[in-house]
């Protein structure tokens, strides 16, 4: 780039950095009222205070947005020194229509519920998710990047935090009463005002109904949900305590693994007693400042990870479920396109299969002050079979450059193992917006280990931009660019490939049906993905597809599309053991159709069906998806796949098998079990997960754990002439934790 074009991209993008997205500004004006009466939390609204607070004036979000409310609802804030109260009346056309298919704490299935969205910094970015369904079973999500996905979604529902809410059932419906420490939300306190965001909505499932405040127009794709558009309030006089939770553990059982006998002929089951214990710390120092401490971490309630079988050339992407690593998660992302990532939390404590590597502990703090966001982040691992004992370290720094998302920032991220590798990498990024909803966004990075002899800069980091339109209704597109480098290799990342450039476009055009009893909204959406060798310029893959969705008023939908994908291979690949590809250019065609029920009813599906050539064969694809709440106690769930991959020049087949089943059973709000089981022909395994939970409080549980992994295989000694053990694993376990707060 010549120095005349570099200083006019500078100062494109000085006057860009001063661009500041308006607020909303609504045609009304709603004051949070401060109180002094004692709550008592049983949610019937009987104290006084609650007859002289005026309702939050709500408007229809869906099906058609701005209608009038056409089921009577209620909604009133309040606030004290230390907490946030909401306050709901619930009434029903017809009674019948009160939805509550689980009692399944943060376990998402459906409900009724009111939300509240708080945006404790008011920062227009960052929020958090409370809602409560007509039995008061709670739910708690983080809201990040203003709820815009761009590579790892913005929603994270494995957060948790403490806070109370009581429902009661009456001749109108349901209503409710919620209190929220301002201690778990991390309140802005600036002397003796405090500013922050508040959004609130009812959701009825029958009908697909929405009732918002403040007047969120659905422009964007979860306006719902976005912190930029909620309503600012200040409150006054706010004592947001610091608070230290400590919460010490305990596990005892039995861990069974198979070990060859005495005699070489076959395997025995033997068991080995575990007893360990640990504790995790957080203390919120302040409304700027939060630390958390782990020590001797344990994960034994974490659910497995779902078994998938990979029809494509990059490797899986699997979400972080851990409890540790969910708050402030948002602030060490580092997205480098898709699923790159230079922060992959699952490269701490688990191993390339999934496999738990123990943890001697870490400590995580961040920092939010004058529009900064530090992050710090550093963890010891024990040494495993496959690997040494580990340091990894991360720092994240960002500053915010406007209320609208807008920032520059940077990270470091480092793994060292106790056998001196040392692998350091940094990053450099900015997310800025430039008119409207157009959005520009930078990053580069750079692994630092040259191990590989390779000193060349850009071989060793990866250059990622893209320009989105963050639109819901008309077009919206996004373009992005990323380079990735031939020997760029950070320890805690999750890179999907090296040694290519890769282009990847997307191009929606949505409008919604104001008219349409039954139709909200449709769109069309063309997608355009490439990827070039970056040493001689050749291309790689090719991907191009079509989609026509249709979204119902009911909250059903359906997709039906097309796509076409060229695969360059320059070495084998297989997709199932012993048959392999070989290296050519392959062309790729196929067609599908998704369909998903309402959500409203208790028996629903998804389904979906995929058929057209693969590869030198052809491949048709099945899912099948149901889900069944036979009552608010019992929840079942299934999950089928059946891939049937011909092979027409080398005359091969395989059909794969994928199958789950998830039961959930909640007798109450403290006493619910859930058990998965999960099986795949390819990998040829059974896997077994149970979990009962009894929940004495908030941070208060005794889990009962139990775990099994079967072999499935029929031939497995026919190779070795000793039979292989149909018991690969096999635990039960009693975990204990109670949190303390001091």
């Amino acid at each position: 780039m010549s120095n005349k074009k570099y200083g006019l991209f500078l100062a494109l993008l000085f006057v860009f950095q001063g661009t500041v997205i308006a607020q909303p500004q609504y045609d009304y004006e709603y004051e949070l009222k401060p109180i002094d009466d004692r709550v008592i939390l049983d949610g019937s609204l009987k104290e006084h205070f609650w007859q002289e607070i005026e309702p939050v004036p709500l408007v229809m979000y869906e099906p058609e947005f701005g209608s009038e409310v056409d089921q009577k609802t209620v909604i009133k804030l309040a606030y004290d020194r230390e907490y946030l109260y909401v306050g709901g009346q619930f009434y029903y056309n017809d009674l019948n229509n009160i939805r509550v298919n689980s009692l399944y704490r943060d376990r998402y299935s459906n409900d009724d519920n009111i939300s509240i969205i708080i945006d404790p910094q008011n920062d227009n970015e960052n929020a958090r998710w409370l809602y409560v369904n007509p039995a008061g079973v709670q739910f708690d999500d983080a809201i990040f990047n203003d709820a815009e996905n761009t590579g790892n979604g913005f929603l994270n529902s494995n957060w948790n935090t403490y806070w109370a809410a009581s429902t009661k059932p009456t001749s109108y419906g349901w209503s409710v009463e919620i209190r929220i420490p301002f201690s778990s939300l991390g309140i802005k306190t600036e002397s003796e005002k405090s500013e922050i965001g508040i959004i609130v909505f009812r959701q009825s499932i029958v009908g697909n109904k929405k009732y918002i405040f403040p007047a969120i127009p659905p422009n964007w794709s979860a306006s719902s949900l976005k912190p930029s558009q909620a309503y600012d309030f200040t409150i006054n006089n706010v004592e947001s305590e610091n608070p230290v939770y400590i919460t010490p553990f305990i596990t005892t059982g039995l861990n069974s693994s198979p070990q060859l006998n005495r005699a070489n002929t076959g395997y025995d089951l033997e068991g080995q007693y575990k007893f360990n214990y640990g504790a995790d710390l957080r203390y919120n120092y302040s409304d700027k400042l939060s630390l958390d401490v782990t020590y001797n971490t344990d994960f034994a309630q974490v659910e497995s990870d779902d078994q998938v079988l990979n029809l494509s050339r990059i490797p899986l992407y699997r979400a972080e479920k851990r409890q540790f690593f969910q708050e402030n998660a948002s602030l060490f992302q580092f997205n480098l396109g898709q699923n790159n990532d230079l922060f992959f939390s699952r490269r701490i404590g688990l191993d390339m299969n999934g496999q738990e590597i123990p943890i001697y502990g870490g400590v995580r703090t961040a920092v939010r002050t004058n529009g900064y966001s530090i992050g710090f982040l550093n963890m010891q691992s024990e040494k495993s079979t496959s690997l040494p004992s580990e340091n990894f370290g991360v720092l994240r720094v960002r500053k915010s450059t406007g209320q609208d998302g807008s920032y520059v920032g940077g990270i470091m991220t480092n793994r060292y193992g106790l056998d001196d590798t040392n692998r350091f990498a940094y990053g450099l990024d900015m997310v800025q917006r430039v008119v409207g909803q157009e959005y520009f966004t930078l990053r580069l990075s750079q692994d630092l280990n040259y191990n590989s002899g390779n000193k060349n800069v850009i071989d060793n980091a990866i250059i990622y931009a893209d320009w989105t339109s963050r639109k819901n209704e008309g077009l919206s597109y996004k373009v992005g660019y990323t380079r990735f480098g031939s020997s760029f290799n950070p320890g805690i990342a999750f890179i999907t490939r090296n040694d290519v450039t890769y282009l990847d476009n997307r191009a929606t055009y949505s409008w919604f049906l104001p008219e349409s009893k039954k139709m909200l909204r449709k769109s069309v959406q063309l997608i355009h993905r490439m990827s070039f060798r970056n040493t001689d310029g050749s291309l790689e893959s090719f991907w191009g597809s079509g989609v026509y969705n249709l979204f119902y008023s009911s909250g059903a939908r359906v997709a039906i599309g097309s796509r076409y994908r060229r695969e360059d291979l320059k070495s084998p690949i297989q997709f199932y053991p012993g048959i392999p590809l070989s290296p050519k250019t392959y062309d790729l065609y196929d067609a599908m159709v998704n369909f998903a029920m309402n959500p409203g009813n208790p028996l629903r599906f998804n389904a979906s069906f995929t058929t057209g050539y693969f590869y030198d064969g052809y491949n048709q694809i099945v899912t099948f998806e149901p889900l069944w709440n036979i009552s608010r106690h019992l929840e079942l769930g299934g999950y089928y796949e059946f891939n049937s991959i011909r092979y027409s020049d080398t005359n091969q087949k395989f059909d794969a098998h994928i199958a789950r089943l998830r039961m959930q059973f909640a007798a109450n709000k403290s006493l619910s079990s859930s058990a998965y089981v999960q099986f795949s022909n390819i990998s040829e395994q059974l896997g077994v997960n149970f979990r009962l939970r009894y929940r004495f409080g908030e941070g208060r549980d005794l889990w009962l754990l139990y775990n099994e992994n079967l072999n499935t295989s029929i031939s497995s000694f026919e190779s070795t002439g000793v039979e292989e053990p149909r018991v690969l694993a096999r635990s039960i376990l009693f975990k204990f934790n109670y949190t303390f707060h001091i």
